[in-house]
């Protein structure tokens, strides 16, 4: 038997169940060795093979992402699908636009001249969304300085084309219209500071004008009448830069002078003061016979006992009142600064339409007389109300000065009809059946600030199309504001109610939602 207190020899290990041995019988003085790494085994693993799947999904994830944004551009750049989610939608095009565009039929080119960095951002979307919705239109940027050619070619009797004009071209460059910058902006003054700024914008309206100019077959003309006392040319120069913006060309016809084609063509009749004589009643009334049509404006000063032109106006079984319309002075919403600047409401006809879709309501008369309707209808004319006084409204005495506008028993009551759309069919000859607008204030066709600020130059470009059987496609299109309009409070008691939603109640519901979710929680 073994002594146990016989030391154990130095050097030795105690035999048991810790003892080892180094593989193959190799000893490395007590030392373990490494293992080696195993290429093979590793990629047997399976943190490695799932690990592989996720980097693998992952990339083609992300090429998957890259492919689409690049085929989305190209969508967006070909077929201009961006969404505008823009409160004005200023580079949306109208219903009238897009139909213009499907009926082109041949090829137009938008010259777009602004230096390098110099583009306007929204104009120049616009002009894409034009290329993209048509093979027909070609847009190309120039540089006005790097083309000095170019531009004198367009130049024309402009002195000076800016930055961002557009010229309108056909194929060969035959026939152009030059767009100024101020042309696609309407420009108003603040009222507390005197500064200009920019009201609303109608790039879609004047570049839609252009291409239409370009590839008509036949320009529409308008004719003013001239030699009774009517407002000349230059009084009405703000409707006539409307007419040949609209691409209208404007001519005179002078104190017997011959009347125009009717086919392609309507006259303006502004406020005369002198009736007709008999040769010239006669010419009028015969234009109307072969299918011409009117636009008839009277003043409140201009006198209505004018037999010849009434024997005119009475063609299409209407006639003026005399006085001016007045608006009832205790509501507001019925005129506009003084209760003679009506705010007259539109009538139901295909004049009214584009700016009744689009959410006008109202076109500005400014004293204006009353058109007298007839006691009895005949079948072969149509009368069509276009703008009306209000309930309330009553005629009073223009040559009366007044400053209450307080109606007098004798005044007679209204509503009243501002502007009225005739049309006198010619059963036999529809070509022959002649069309009349008939409106109370030339006043309201005469003022730049109500044919460029409210609906007035939307209303006479709608009028004038119907009048003159334009069979273009209607481009009234209207502005895009400029600025978002802001919330009026217009009386105490909406202050009140949006204080108590805003300040108690809106708070109080929140509350409550929390003491709910809180309370759920409490029971899981």
């Amino acid at each position: 038997m073994q002594d146990q207190d016989k030391p154990m020899n130095s050097g030795t290990q105690p035999e048991g169940k810790y003892q080892t041995a180094e593989p193959n019988g190799a000893s490395d003085g007590g030392k373990r060795s490494p293992s080696r790494f195993n290429l093979t085994d590793f990629f047997k693993k399976k943190q490695f093979r799932y690990g592989s799947y996720a980097l693998l999904a992952t990339a083609l994830v992300v090429v998957a992402l890259v492919l689409i944004n690049v085929a989305v551009k190209a969508i967006e750049d070909n077929w201009a699908l961006r969404l505008d989610l823009s409160y004005n939608s200023i580079t949306k095009f109208s219903d009238t636009t897009k139909s213009a565009l499907k009926d082109l039929t041949k090829d137009v080119k938008f010259y777009h001249l602004a230096a390098s960095g110099q583009e306007n951002a929204q104009l120049a979307e616009v002009l894409d969304r034009y290329r993209a919705s048509s093979g027909h239109v070609e847009v190309i940027a120039i540089d006005p300085d790097k083309n000095p050619g170019l531009v004198n070619k367009f130049r024309g009797s402009s002195s000076s084309l800016g930055s961002n004009t557009v010229v309108v071209t056909n194929a060969d460059e035959t026939r152009f219209k030059v767009i100024t910058y101020y042309d696609m902006v309407n420009i108003a003054t603040d009222s507390s500071t005197g500064e200009y700024y920019i009201s609303s914008y109608q790039f879609e309206r004047v570049l839609t004008q252009g291409m239409l100019y370009v590839t008509a077959d036949k320009t529409q003309a308008a004719y003013f009448l001239q030699g009774h006392g009517e407002a000349s040319l230059s009084d009405l120069s703000a409707l006539v830069t409307l007419l040949n913006d609209n691409n209208y060309d404007v001519n005179e016809i002078p104190l017997g002078g011959d009347m125009p084609d009717p086919d392609g063509s309507f006259v303006v009749v502004a406020a005369p003061q002198r009736d007709l004589d008999e040769r010239d009643r006669i010419k009028l009334l015969e234009y109307a016979q072969a299918g011409g049509g009117f636009l008839f404006a009277w003043d409140i000063l201009s006198p209505i006992d004018l037999p010849n032109f009434n024997t005119i106006l009475q063609y299409y079984n209407v006639g003026y009142e005399s006085g001016v319309v007045v608006a009832n002075s205790s509501d507001a919403s019925q005129y506009y600064y003084s209760p003679s600047y009506l705010l007259s409401r539109l009538g139901e006809h295909d004049v009214t339409t584009p700016l009744t879709e689009n959410g006008r309501s109202y076109v500005l008369s400014m004293d204006s007389l009353a058109i007298k309707m007839p006691e009895m209808s005949k079948n072969e004319i149509e009368i069509t109300p276009l703008l009306s006084s209000d309930t309330g409204s009553f005629l009073a005495d223009p040559n009366v000065q007044r400053t209450d506008w307080t109606r007098m028993p004798e005044e007679p009551l209204g509503p009243f009809n501002t502007a009225v759309a005739a049309l006198r069919h010619n059963f036999t000859d529809d070509s022959k059946s002649s069309r009349a607008i008939v409106m109370g204030s030339v006043s309201s066709i005469a003022s730049s600030t109500l044919l460029n600020q409210f609906s007035n130059g939307e209303f006479v470009m709608s009028a004038v199309k119907w009048a003159s059987k334009d069979a273009a496609v209607n481009i009234s299109v209207l502005s895009k504001q400029a600025s978002r309009g802001s919330l009026q409070i217009t009386s105490q008691a909406e202050m009140y109610l949006l204080a108590g939603l805003s300040i108690l109640l809106l708070p109080v519901l929140i509350l409550a939602a929390g003491i709910t979710v809180t309370l759920r929680r409490r029971h899981l």
